[in-house]
């Protein structure tokens, strides 16, 4: 708890974990035990953004964009820079899955072409293109209101 000690799960018998912030709680699942077992090609947990009828997970991976020399007291040294390079997974109530590359009309009405209404409604209600996870999450979570609380 207040150790600050690594653990290490064993990811073939933690299904989920939960971290506690201040202000937040985070979920992390590992989607290899899960309905979408053959959708997740690696046994990495995912960060749950929004779960409902449609859930939106992130996998936090980061990408090698090169290498930076230093000069240390020790000696000249090669440093990697990294960058986020997040990957989002949608899934719906009826346990179909997607990649989403981009959050955009286009991406979301291939994946529910009978609401294409719905999908312009919710952009319009986050005020277009949303470029954070919290404006994702928002996004996902009125689309979700607009679909599965219509008549």
């Amino acid at each position: 708890p207040l150790t600050y000690e690594t653990v290490i799960a064993d990811k073939k018998l933690v299904r989920e974990f939960r971290l506690k912030n201040p202000g937040r709680e985070d979920v992390f699942k590992n989607l290899i035990n899960s309905q979408w077992m053959e959708f997740s090609q690696s046994s990495d947990y995912m960060r749950v953004l929004f779960e409902g009828n449609i859930s939106l997970l992130i996998h936090q991976r980061v990408k090698k964009v090169g290498e930076v020399a230093e000069f240390t007291s020790d000696g000249p040294k090669i440093r990697t820079k990294l960058k986020p390079d997040p990957v989002y997974y949608l899934f719906t109530h009826d346990n179909r899955s997607f990649l989403i590359r981009r959050f955009n009309n286009r991406t979301l009405n291939k994946i529910f072409p009978k609401n294409k209404e719905e999908v312009r409604q919710a952009f319009r209600s986050t005020h277009g293109r949303p470029q954070k996870d919290s404006e994702r999450t928002e996004l996902i979570k009125n689309l979700e209101l607009l679909i599965f609380n219509n008549p």
